[in-house]
Protein backbone atom coordinates (compact mmCIF):
# COMPACT_ATOMS: atom_id res chain seq x y z
CA UNK A 1 0.00 0.00 0.00
CA UNK A 2 1.29 3.36 -0.87
CA UNK A 3 -0.09 6.42 0.68
CA UNK A 4 -0.12 9.29 -1.51
CA UNK A 5 -0.40 12.86 0.85
CA UNK A 6 2.26 14.28 -0.51
CA UNK A 7 1.16 14.25 -3.42
CA UNK A 8 -2.12 15.77 -3.00
CA UNK A 9 -1.20 18.14 -0.56
CA UNK A 10 1.27 19.55 -3.33
CA UNK A 11 -1.30 19.14 -6.35
CA UNK A 12 -3.55 21.33 -3.82
CA UNK A 13 -0.56 23.90 -3.43
CA UNK A 14 -0.51 23.42 0.75
CA UNK A 15 2.23 23.63 2.89
CA UNK A 16 2.14 20.55 5.48
CA UNK A 17 1.33 23.34 8.11
CA UNK A 18 -1.69 24.55 6.33
CA UNK A 19 -2.77 20.88 6.16
CA UNK A 20 -2.07 20.09 9.42
CA UNK A 21 -4.50 22.90 10.57
CA UNK A 22 -7.24 22.28 8.09
CA UNK A 23 -6.94 19.16 9.30
CA UNK A 24 -6.29 18.62 12.84
CA UNK A 25 -3.26 16.29 12.25
CA UNK A 26 -0.22 17.44 13.48
CA UNK A 27 1.90 18.35 11.11
CA UNK A 28 4.77 16.10 12.23
CA UNK A 29 2.73 13.62 11.87
CA UNK A 30 2.21 14.02 7.91
CA UNK A 31 5.72 14.78 7.80
CA UNK A 32 6.43 11.11 9.28
CA UNK A 33 3.33 10.14 6.88
CA UNK A 34 5.19 11.57 3.95
CA UNK A 35 8.71 10.17 4.66
CA UNK A 36 7.49 6.71 5.39
CA UNK A 37 8.18 7.08 8.84
CA UNK A 38 4.63 5.87 9.43
CA UNK A 39 3.65 3.10 6.73
CA UNK A 40 0.46 2.39 7.60
CA UNK A 41 -1.28 5.27 9.48
CA UNK A 42 -4.73 4.88 10.79
CA UNK A 43 -7.96 5.09 8.51
CA UNK A 44 -9.01 7.80 10.84
CA UNK A 45 -5.70 10.01 9.86
CA UNK A 46 -6.12 9.56 6.05
CA UNK A 47 -10.01 10.72 6.30
CA UNK A 48 -8.92 13.56 7.65
CA UNK A 49 -6.41 14.68 5.60
CA UNK A 50 -8.82 13.25 2.61
CA UNK A 51 -11.59 15.54 3.79
CA UNK A 52 -9.57 18.78 4.00
CA UNK A 53 -8.16 18.08 0.96
CA UNK A 54 -11.38 17.29 -0.84
CA UNK A 55 -10.87 13.93 -2.32
CA UNK A 56 -11.78 10.50 -0.63
CA UNK A 57 -9.66 8.07 1.17
CA UNK A 58 -9.15 5.48 -1.96
CA UNK A 59 -7.76 8.51 -3.68
CA UNK A 60 -4.60 8.49 -0.76
CA UNK A 61 -4.07 5.27 -1.01
CA UNK A 62 -2.66 3.27 -3.64
CA UNK A 63 -3.03 -0.49 -3.42
CA UNK A 64 0.06 -2.14 -4.60
CA UNK A 65 -0.19 -5.58 -7.08
CA UNK A 66 0.30 -8.84 -4.62
CA UNK A 67 3.01 -10.53 -5.19
CA UNK A 68 2.82 -14.02 -6.42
Amino acid sequence: MKILVEEYRKKRKLTQAQLAKLSGVPQPMISMIESKSVPNPTIGTIYKLASAMKCTTDDLIEEEPAMR
